[in-house]
């Protein structure tokens, strides 16, 4: 299959990583948590530079909701707390600017692009919808921002491609330029994320229900990207991954079983 490496979060320690192993999917624990989704087919979800904010964006209501996690970047403390209505009748894909005052949505029937802004940083309650472009492809799944804003990745689950704009003003998406592609790594590509330094890319998708891990040889280059290792989801339809900033932390949201999970990354080194 290609997919060397396959991991299932079962080892106690790490004998053979640096032990700076953040953003490791190799070091990711079992599922430590998990919370109900607020809608029946959750698509996306994200998580607030604090921990004290997890959103989701889902079909089934066309919904994005927010919980507020009482223990910071523990779903397990999670509350919900609104919704708001998502801009696609479609929505799948949901993404951030780091401090939260940019917010992002992709769907599969307008095959859109959206950017609001929220004058209160990951309270969805204030956003207001500022433009949309359209998306590269013809079944957005996936959207993702990088952390300087001039980068704009996006999935495609119809095509299995993923796609690379630059921004040349950051985190407007109203001056993306579209830059590469390269073929999705699942048949059925459901979201995408990329590392705070851009060194590590992933993608998450229905065919395997693998996240899988590259590395970017250029950061925030996908074509530079080179396959590490792949994480088992466990679920039949894996729809949506997301890190906390120090990768730490890997979220991802399941519409086979309608929640989100939450795992923890970098295990203690065990010298031998």
């Amino acid at each position: 299959s290609g997919d060397e490496g396959l991991v299932t979060g079962s080892n106690d320690y790490v004998t053979d990583k640096p032990a700076s192993n953040e953003y490791d999917i190799n070091t990711a624990s079992g599922e430590v948590a998990a919370v109900p989704s607020n809608d029946f087919r959750p698509t996306g979800c994200a998580i607030s530079d604090d921990g004290t904010r997890l959103i989701e964006i889902g079909r089934d209501d066309d919904l994005i909701s927010q919980f507020n996690l009482s223990n910071p970047f523990e779903i397990s403390s999670a509350s919900f707390q609104k919704s708001i209505a998502a801009q696609d009748p479609g929505p799948e894909g949901i993404a951030f600017n780091p401090d939260g005052t940019k917010m992002y949505e992709c769907g599969n029937s307008g095959d859109k692009i959206y950017q609001s802004t929220l004058s209160t940083g990951y309270d969805i309650g204030t956003a207001s919808f500022d433009k949309s472009i359209n998306a590269q492809g013809g079944n957005s799944s996936g959207v993702e921002i990088s952390s300087d804003g001039t980068r704009l990745y996006e999935s495609d689950f119809g095509n299995d491609t993923i796609s690379q704009s630059s921004l040349s003003t950051p985190f407007d998406i109203g001056t993306a330029s579209f830059q590469k592609s390269k073929p999705s790594r699942d048949l059925e590509p459901t979201d995408i994320e990329v590392s705070t330094d851009g060194t590590k890319f992933y993608e998450i998708g229905r065919d395997r229900q693998l996240i899988r891990q590259f590395n970017l040889s250029t950061p925030f280059d996908i074509g530079t990207a080179s396959l590490e290792q792949s994480l088992n989801s466990a679920d039949s339809f894996p729809t949506g991954i997301s890190f906390n900033p120090d990768g730490t932390r890997l979220y991802e949201s399941r519409r086979g079983r309608n929640e989100i999970v939450q795992f923890n990354v970098g295990k203690p080194i065990r010298w031998e």
